[in-house]
């Protein structure tokens, strides 16, 4: 009786929020996310608008968020890119991209997602190509600004494989923000379970930065290995894409 009571709240809420025109994804989905309350998901958004910012992002890029998810990049955007300003999602989660398509495109044109057909066990089990050998459906150096993020459901290989597409499709001194896990013999009884599979060495890191065409500008160490009065939980690595 309590669960339906707990659930008939829950569905109150969100056609109460629907009706007030925020932007905010049920909780349905935010259950799927590392960010499953209204509250934790904006203040995950105004982190990543803090992040951007770092990289000195400018209202009129042209802006990749690669693992777009339910918009948590995207909403805290809105107001800060301009009409001139493009911002592109994507993601191979097909809800949460039918979600953005739906209750952000509509109001905001110049926000367009799209949904990437690559195959992950949890949010896209019948995707038709491995995340490894993905090939972003954009030409180079299309992009100002690229941003990979939502590593907790990738491998490394798969991170690595983001990273280099978003290198290709940046334009010369475009910038590159992402977030990470980087380990060392110091750190590596701290980190936390889920990101065993993701987290990578800095040298690491740096190997698949220069791969990719991209120069780094500045690590931001996360709090789960530097403790309190670190902007982020994850590692935020920023760079450039190196000029011809």
């Amino acid at each position: 009786m309590a669960d339906s009571l707990r659930s008939v709240a829950r569905r109150g809420a969100d056609g109460l929020a629907r009706w007030r025109g925020e932007l905010v994804p049920p909780r349905s989905l935010l259950a799927r996310t590392s960010s499953p309350s209204k509250s934790e998901f904006t203040s995950a958004g105004t982190t990543i608008l803090k992040c951007c910012q770092l990289g000195a992002l400018r209202p009129d890029d042209r802006f990749l968020d690669i693992g777009s998810g339910v918009g948590r990049a995207a909403i805290p955007l809105i107001p800060y890119l301009s009409p001139a300003g493009r911002y592109t999602g994507v993601d191979f989660w097909p809800e949460g991209v039918n979600w953005c398509t739906k209750m952000i495109t509509p109001r905001h044109p110049n926000f367009q997602f799209l949904h990437l057909d690559l195959t992950h066990e949890d949010f896209n089990p019948r995707g038709g190509t491995p995340i490894e050998t993905a090939c972003l459906p954009f030409d180079d150096d299309v992009f100002d600004f690229a941003m990979v993020g939502a590593i907790n459901h990738l491998t490394g290989p798969e991170l690595a494989a983001f990273v280099g597409q978003a290198g290709r499709v940046l334009r010369s001194g475009g910038t590159y923000v992402g977030t990470w896990f980087l380990v060392d013999e110091a750190n590596r009884d701290v980190l936390p379970g889920p990101a065993a599979t993701v987290a990578t060495e800095e040298l690491v890191m740096r190997r698949i930065l220069h791969e990719a065409s991209l120069e780094l500008v500045a690590l931001h160490p996360g709090s789960w290995r530097a403790g309190g009065g670190a902007l982020t939980y994850q590692d935020v690595v920023i760079a450039r894409k190196v000029r011809a």
